[in-house]
């Protein structure tokens, strides 16, 4: 509803809601949201999103006048959803549709685990984690989780297996880099979307399968990743290197 004036007496009334939501992922970290503006009386929109798993939505920013776009930064949920709402001093409107955004591809590794052993992701102190993880055993998720640290390293993500045999890990969300056991891991079957700050698989014993390559968009060195990693044939000539100053690809 508009905003109406009769004979100089102002209705007082909440703006019109906002249409057509829309949104693109320039990365698989990045979501960018744009919207169609259906009034001329509001003071701004509400952005609002909830994730796979969250009920509820909430809200995440609120934009100033005639803006109608915004960019978030997702974390490793399986998919998001967005709705905004226009706003003035009067009260809110009704909401836009609701947009729902997948999340990054995961990063995909394959192991082999014994009986009730316990297996540890390092974490790196200085970096901040969201990410969310799942193990798997013949395509079923036997254990799963959310991590989130913000630049203090405060614990590193153990699970422990009841039943030896074949796992796949898959993470998704923010995760810059990690260590994983240079025994236990046999593959990289996919890199996914992750945005890796920093890359170490030195005495890995394990290959890389993947057909895809890594985002090394935030990555300066590759000196010496493949260190003793014996087994490590890989082709990395698809990898783009443009941001790397040191560009040494030792495998081993």
């Amino acid at each position: 509803t508009e905003n109406i004036s009769i004979e100089g007496v102002n209705t007082e009334v909440a703006p019109a809601a906002p249409s057509d939501l829309t949104g693109t992922k320039p990365d698989d970290i990045t979501v960018e949201l744009s919207w169609t503006q259906n009034s001329t009386i509001e003071d701004g929109f509400i952005i609002e999103r909830r994730e796979t798993g969250i009920t509820e939505f909430i809200e995440i920013a609120r934009t100033a006048l005639r803006i109608n776009d915004y960019i978030d930064s997702i974390g490793g949920a399986a998919e998001y959803f967005y709705r905004i709402k226009a706003f003035n001093e009067n009260g809110e409107s009704d909401y836009s549709n609701t947009l729902t955004v997948a999340g990054a591809r995961p990063f995909i590794t394959s192991w082999e685990i014994e009986a009730s052993e316990t297996i540890t992701i390092s974490l790196v102190r200085t970096k901040s984690y969201d990410f969310e993880y799942k193990w798997l055993k013949d395509g079923t998720v036997v254990a799963s989780g959310r991590f989130t640290q913000n630049n203090v390293k405060t614990e590193n993500v153990t699970t422990t297996f009841d039943e030896a045999g074949s796992y796949q890990l898959e993470i998704n969300g923010i995760f810059p880099g990690g260590g994983f056991s240079a025994e236990k891991m046999r593959e990289i079957t996919q890199w996914g979307g992750i945005a890796w700050e920093t890359l170490g698989f030195r005495g890995w014993q394990g290959n890389i399968t993947a057909t895809d390559a890594p985002n090394l968009s935030k990555v300066t060195s590759l000196s010496g990743i493949f260190r003793e990693a014996t087994n490590v044939n890989a082709d990395q000539s698809n990898w783009d290197d443009s941001t790397i100053t040191k560009k040494e690809r030792a495998k081993n």
